[in-house]
């Protein structure tokens, strides 16, 4: 999910985050767009963008090759992730000595650091706990695992390969050149911090943008979903009580994912080379510099925004057919 950041204008004091870009990345939405409003607009999938920013500078936070290739207007500027992509050892000791303690120790056994985190909104279950677990006890390996439901683990608590507790430093984790792969539920933001930071996925997603973000990091080549996503979905929920995966499938999707013969790692490491490339942070702190110095008047179309204004309808129609099928897909799970 591409999240669009206005940029701070001196006559605009507030900045907007939206989701404006990602559901054109959906098919059946892409599909709708372009048919429907194909005769109005140069570019149909840039719709959302002209009407919701139009106006305003822009930074979209996503690279090229995550997001397919689209024309944009010079007012909108990808820039790649805007958070730390550098391998730093030292960041994680500073903030967490004890775990970082606890990782030399196992590379001394020589085992490889995995990470587990499904962000702040997913609901774990019981049976997800115990496949991870036991999947992941079947390769030499040791986890550091993120669980908010951490009363989950209990059977376990004991076992001294497994770093479990409700919060974990996760900035200065990826860092951490000893980490070797991890899994998320692929949302924009996880996906990107893993992938910004040369980490393979094992892929858990569950709703919104997660599974077609899921299909594109294995269409690249940086990871695996923990179960096959044959479509596109629209789903709503934030967890998933019907069994998608067991032990046997996790220790194989690691084993891939750790073997650097499969390529995953290097192909990850690719995609952070990509997000440095990008600009990131420099980039769009240049754009601010920018437009604090000279605005951003001229980067405006006039003619292209009357066309859009009058379109308004076509905006409207969609959100309406999106509504339906979010509502659709989530009676059909």
């Amino acid at each position: 999910m591409a999240n669009i950041l206005n940029i701070l204008t001196p006559d605009h004091t507030n900045t907007t985050s939206c989701c404006g870009m990602m559901i054109l990345r959906h098919p059946f939405i892409d599909a709708i767009v372009r048919q429907f409003l194909k005769k109005k607009f140069v570019h149909p999938e840039n719709m959302l963008a002209y009407q919701l920013f139009g106006r305003r500078p822009v930074i979209i936070n996503s690279v090229w090759g995550f997001d397919r290739s689209r024309l944009l207007p010079p007012n909108f500027m990808v820039t790649g992730p805007l958070i730390d992509l550098s391998i730093d050892g030292e960041a994680l000791k500073k903030v967490d000595p004890e775990l970082n303690d606890w990782i030399e120790e196992g590379e001394l056994k020589g085992q490889k650091i995995v990470y587990i985190s499904l962000g702040s909104v997913c609901d774990w279950q019981t049976w997800e706990v115990d496949a991870l677990y036991n999947g992941l006890k079947n390769l030499p390996v040791r986890v550091i695992w993120s669980l908010k439901q951490i009363e989950l683990f209990k059977s376990y608590e004991k076992d001294p390969d497994f770093w479990v507790r409700k919060w974990i430093p996760q900035p200065e984790l990826l860092m951490h050149p000893s980490l070797k792969a991890g899994m998320t539920h692929c949302g924009f933001g996880g996906a990107m911090e893993f992938l910004g930071h040369g980490i393979p996925i094992a892929c858990f997603p569950h709703f919104i943008d997660q599974p077609p973000n899921t299909m594109q990091v294995e269409r690249m080549g940086c990871g695996i979903s923990l179960f096959p996503i044959k479509k596109l979905i629209l789903r709503s929920n934030h967890t998933y009580t019907e069994v998608k995966f067991n032990s046997i499938g996790v220790t194989e999707t690691f084993k891939k994912l750790l073997d650097e013969e499969e390529g995953y790692k290097k192909n990850a490491e690719f995609f952070r080379l990509k997000c440095i490339a990008q600009g990131g942070r420099k980039l769009a702190g240049d754009a601010v510099e920018k437009v604090f110095l000279v605005g951003f008047e001229d980067l405006i179309n006039e003619d292209t925004m009357k066309t859009h204004e009058k379109s308004s309808y076509c905006l409207s129609t969609l959100f309406i057919l999106l509504l339906i099928v979010i509502v659709i897909g989530a009676l059909v799970q």
